[in-house]
């Protein structure tokens, strides 16, 4: 698919709490792959993908965000331009599905109010580990008023639906209130800004992250 045909480059936020596989998501989403032993992402980095919506191409830049409290501060800035955001825990995590109400007050107070939110409940593989029940994560994705998924990066279970339902969702806003917000070399200049404040990898990796 031709990036230099694209309409509209959307921004895409991937939050939650560290381990939860927000990096994995991503990689299953932009190239269809998966590694049980995936570096910690430092701070922040972003990933591009081209998807046609009702015939309209769409290019959504993902931003990926680390977990770690340390890296609040920096990440938090990135709320800010978002036109979706995608909040992921752990169904085998219970703390990370407590800390959901914690992000959903970031979003509240950082993002613009038109931000579209998914709620995703990632590593539905590992059944046998569940700690969070399909019940528990619809009910709050009813109280936030969001849609919910159950997903697993590993094997590729509803990642396709869940980054082209936020992004059908964007592309209905922008058809409400047309505007041109695509500018071809933005990816080259984040591109440049990240090469130049690369961060050492702590080294560490987590299962299924």
């Amino acid at each position: 698919m031709s990036e230099d045909r694209c309409e509209h480059l959307v921004k895409i936020l991937m939050i939650g709490e560290s381990a939860v596989g927000k990096s994995c998501l991503i990689q299953r989403f932009t190239k269809n792959e998966f590694s049980m032993h995936h570096t910690s992402t430092i701070a922040i980095d972003f990933k591009m993908k081209v998807i046609d919506i009702d015939g309209t191409k769409i290019k959504m830049q993902i931003w990926d965000t680390a977990g770690q409290e340390r890296f609040n501060t920096l990440t938090s800035g990135f709320f800010k331009g978002s036109d979706g955001i995608v909040l992921t825990y752990s169904l085998t995590d219970e703390k990370s599905f407590q800390c959901v109400n914690k992000w959903m007050d970031q979003i509240q107070k950082l993002a613009p109010a038109d931000v579209k939110v998914l709620l995703i409940g990632n590593k539905s593989d590992l059944e046998e580990e569940r700690k969070v029940t399909r019940e528990e994560g619809e009910a709050m994705a009813e109280k936030h008023k969001v849609k919910f998924y159950e997903a697993s990066a590993k094997t590729g279970e509803n990642i396709q639906e869940l980054f082209h339902d936020i992004g059908k969702q964007i592309f209905e806003k922008i058809s409400q209130n047309p505007v041109v917000n695509f500018n071809p070399q933005k990816s080259e200049k984040l591109s440049g800004y990240l090469s130049k404040r690369k961060l050492p990898c702590c080294g560490g990796s987590t299962k299924n992250e």
